[in-house]
């Protein structure tokens, strides 16, 4: 029987591996180490068992033998403590089993059992290893051994002997099924998670490239078509240092993080209203996290569109709940536009405005799609509540009169 891990060899691909067996898993190890771990102190308590049952034993023809096999146990309990060879480690559990079991009937015990807990260490042990032949054949030399307990005495009924190989067989495969329906879950519960952490891993990339694909169109692609429309070579340098600055502070937008919601609303409408005449108006504030980040990137663009394609005043309202909800409003004076005429190619709407909220667990709608000119366009953007316990008083309120 062995118990180690099988070692790679070197030379020409043997092929495909075959799937490890038992404890043998990958997923499992732990397991089987803990395993172990508990069966060598259980050691000492099969000794201690043994020695309870020798003082306990209404009759013993040769006392010194019987001590002498107690002693055996002990010592061997104390040294498998420290063996480390799985193989070794079990042999001499074998070994002392046997003995314990052949010695009660040579020194007179008359049925009665010193064994203790040392078939146990030795069955469990031999299910750790997951091989069946080896169970097997630790099964049938057990139970061989207890019916030739009635062979070696007269006092040793064989009915005894029979019902000690049906405990054994028993014991020793039900440890085994046990051990083995342990690892299949053990197994599948690693599989899902390597599945779940693969999709986790998966969807935070796309939505990282989502957010920068966003971010790269609310700055660098909008000031290089500024730059390309530019009447003069002032303009146009004006608008490619903007974009350097802009991609700049996206790149270290970790290390420049505000603690306010209410300040990082206030201070990105008004970097992105770039002279215009933008009116801002927060309620309420807290700590942003990546939701509330993900709203003020979509509200920055839905200002720059009402800045560059609307007419001003453009209005900014904001009401910010206690916990993680929040709807924005922003309202230009132009002349609205329809969003299904908008070409596939232009990404404001789609990625940096509605894609954004959609990444966030929110939603923005166009309350305003046809040309109105006291009206324009006006956008609503709402951050629902995670928790829905926080719906109702504590959260944004209905669309203000006015917006």
């Amino acid at each position: 029987m062995t118990m180690d891990t099988p070692q790679p060899e070197h030379g020409p691909d043997p092929g495909p591996a075959r799937p490890p067996v038992g404890l043998q898993a990958r997923s499992a190890v732990r397991l089987r180490a803990e395993a172990m771990r508990f069966l060598r102190r259980f050691g000492l308590v099969s000794a201690l068992w043994s020695a309870l049952l020798v003082l306990a034993a209404p009759v013993i023809d040769r006392p010194a033998l019987v001590w002498s096999a107690v002693a055996l146990h002990v010592a061997w309990a104390l040294v498998a403590m420290v063996v480390r060879d799985d193989r070794a480690w079990w042999a001499g559990w074998f070994v002392v089993a046997v003995t314990l079991e052949v010695v009660a009937p040579l020194a007179g015990t008359r049925g009665w059992s010193i064994t203790g807990g040392a078939i146990i260490v030795v069955l469990v042990g031999v299910a750790l290893s997951g091989r069946r032949s080896w169970i097997l054949a630790t099964v049938a030399s057990l139970s061989a051994v207890a019916l030739g307990r009635s062979v070696l005495a007269t006092d040793w009924p064989l009915a005894n002997g029979v019902a000690t190989c049906l405990l054994f067989a028993f014991g020793g495969l039900g440890l085994a099924w046990l051990v083995e329906r342990i690892v299949a879950v053990v197994t599948e519960r690693d599989r899902l998670q390597a599945q779940l952490l693969q999709a986790e891993t998966a969807a935070a990339r796309a939505t990282e490239r989502a957010e920068a694909g966003a971010r790269l169109h609310d700055t660098v692609l909008q000031h290089l078509a500024a730059v390309v429309h530019a009447p003069d070579l002032a303009t146009a340098r004006r608008h490619a240092g903007r974009a350097s600055n802009d991609l700049r502070q996206f790149l270290r937008r970790d290390a420049e993080e505000t603690t306010s919601l209410r300040t990082l609303v206030q201070q990105e409408v008004t970097a992105a209203a770039d002279g215009v005449e933008v009116s801002v108006s927060v309620s309420g504030d807290r700590a942003p996290d990546e939701r509330d980040r993900l709203l003020v990137a979509a509200t920055v663009e839905a200002v720059r569109n009402a800045v560059r394609h609307g007419s001003p005043p453009v209005r900014v309202l904001a009401e910010l709940g206690p916990r993680d909800a929040a709807r924005v409003w922003v309202a230009d004076h132009g002349a609205g536009f329809d969003p299904t005429t908008t070409p596939a190619d232009r990404l404001g709407v789609r990625d940096s405005i509605r894609g954004r909220m959609a990444r966030a667990g929110g939603s923005a709608t166009l309350l305003d799609q046809a040309g109105d000119a006291d009206r324009g366009t006006e956008w609503e953007l709402v951050l629902p509540a995670t928790d829905p316990g926080s719906d109702g008083d504590d959260g944004p309120g209905a669309r203000p009169a006015g917006t």
